[in-house]
């Protein structure tokens, strides 16, 4: 709903990430987490703050230890479920989708992009059907950590590239992929 989902600015502060969905490893949350470790080893501010909870009926549900260790990580939170997706996005000046695949199109990844929000998308189908390369985000290849920090770090450096992305992707919601 574009009406809920209004283009947002730009929130200040340090550079933070995005990333929505249930804490299951097809998620690939896992590999963001992994590239903010390596980003802040590389002396970069990021933030990554996830929304969503562990699925315990799924059997790929992250385990609370492993919650509690990415909590552990410099820069990263853990919100637990969010019921505001909107002001979430505030908060955020990327939104961040590195799935393993065999999900489709997030509506999470849609509610960003409405909220005009650069993407950043791993090579899977379902994302790849929405984003186009540096119009609506970056594309990356999947479980690839390296790839991920650097897509973050490349949306970091270019605040003009970022807004305009982030631009594209409202439109991109506009022409087709509203309720």
């Amino acid at each position: 709903d574009p009406e809920r989902f209004a283009a947002l600015p730009e929130p200040s502060g340090p550079f933070t990430v995005g990333a929505a969905s249930r804490l299951i490893w097809s998620q690939g949350l896992d590999l963001l987490v992994g590239a903010v470790r390596r980003l802040h080893a590389a002396g970069r501010d990021v933030r990554l703050r996830i929304a969503g909870a562990p699925d315990p009926d799924n059997p790929e549900s992250v385990s609370e230890q492993t919650c509690a260790q990415w909590a552990a990580t410099p820069g990263v939170s853990l919100l637990g479920r969010v019921s505001d997706m909107s002001a979430f996005w505030a908060e955020a000046h990327v939104g961040c989708f590195p799935t393993r695949g065999g999900e489709g199109l997030p509506r999470a990844l849609l509610e960003a992009a409405a909220c005009a929000r650069a993407l950043i998308v791993t090579n899977t189908p379902g994302c790849i059907d929405f984003v186009r390369t540096e119009r609506e985000g970056l594309i990356t290849p999947s479980q690839n950590v390296d790839a991920l920090a650097d897509a973050i770090a490349a949306l970091m450096d270019t605040p003009a590239d970022r807004a305009r992305m982030g631009a594209n992707a409202r439109a991109r919601v506009l022409s087709g992929y509203t309720e």
